[in-house]
C-alpha cells in the first residue's frame, strides 16, 4: 500500500466524520492529508520508518541510520576494571625508575586489549583520563601516553 492510498482513505473518513458533525476532526484529518501529499509515492512501510527516524532526531538530536538499534549498554565488570585501574597506577609509579623501559610500558598496557571497550575506557577514567575517548585504541594511546610522559617528564628533571 502507498501513502496515496491511505491519503485517499483518510479522506474518505474525514467526509464521514463531517458529515457525522465532527468538523474539528474532519479539519484534523484533512490537514493530515496535505501534509502526506509528498509522501505519496512512498510505501506507507518507508512512510513508518521515515516517521521512526524523524521520532528518533527529536529524541535525540541526531539520525538514526536503516537498521541501526539503539546500542545496549554493555555490562561492565567492576572487578576486571578496578584491577586493571590498580596495575596501571602501579605502572605509572613504577614508571620513573630505571627498571621500567618503555618496551615494558607497551606490553602493559597492551594487556588492557583483553577489555572491551567500555571497560577501557572506564580504566582510562578511573586512572584520571576524563576527555571523551572514541574508541579503544584511542584510550590506550592516551594511557600509554600519560605513562610514557611521567617518565619523561622525570628523566629531564634528574639532570
Amino acid at each position: 500500500m502507498r501513502v496515496a492510498e491511505l491519503r485517499s482513505l483518510l479522506k474518505s473518513i474525514a467526509e464521514t466524520v463531517s458529515a457525522g458533525g465532527g468538523r474539528q476532526a474532519a479539519n484534523d484529518l484533512l490537514r493530515m492529508c496535505e501534509s502526506l501529499d509528498r509522501f505519496e509515492s512512498l510505501s506507507v512501510s518507508q512512510f513508518a520508518d521515515f516517521l521512526a527516524k524523524a521520532d528518533h532526531y527529536l529524541k535525540h538530536g541526531k539520525f538514526r541510520l536503516p537498521g541501526q538499534r539503539a546500542k545496549k549498554p554493555s555490562a561492565l565488570d567492576g572487578d576486571r576494571v578496578k584491577l586493571a585501574a590498580q596495575s596501571i597506577l602501579s605502572l605509572y609509579e613504577r614508571s620513573i625508575g630505571d627498571d621500567v623501559q618503555y618496551e615494558t610500558i607497551d606490553i602493559e598496557v597492551r594487556k588492557l586489549d583483553l577489555l572491551s571497550k567500555g571497560e577501557v575506557c572506564e580504566v582510562a577514567r578511573e586512572i584520571g583520563i576524563l576527555r571523551r575517548l572514541p574508541s579503544k585504541a584511542a584510550a590506550l594511546d592516551e594511557i600509554r601516553q600519560m605513562i610514557e610522559q611521567r617518565k619523561e617528564s622525570f628523566q629531564r628533571t634528574a639532570f
